[in-house]
């Protein structure tokens, strides 16, 4: 059994961070990016209705899906483990 240098290690972590860094972070900007297009136009009420859309997209669909996503986790591995 070979030793794994530090080296090796913090390329496969950076290897495995870099993707979920940057699916996390664009995931979030788009609530940023949807308020200043919309902040452009001055209706508060066009606002608050991006800020309600956001909070439905979160709740009801990236939340479903992540649940989706941790069932078909455990399922996969309890068939292959």
């Amino acid at each position: 059994m070979s030793v794994k240098t530090t080296t090796y290690i913090l390329k496969e972590i950076v290897d495995i961070f870099v993707p979920i860094f940057a699916s996390t972070f664009l995931t979030y900007i788009i609530e940023t990016i949807n308020l200043a297009y919309v902040g452009h136009l001055g209706d508060p009420f066009l606002i608050s209705g991006v800020a309600l859309g956001t909070i439905y997209f979160y709740t009801f669909g990236l939340t479903v899906l992540m649940g989706f996503n941790s069932v078909v986790a455990t399922l996969v591995s309890q068939s292959y483990g």
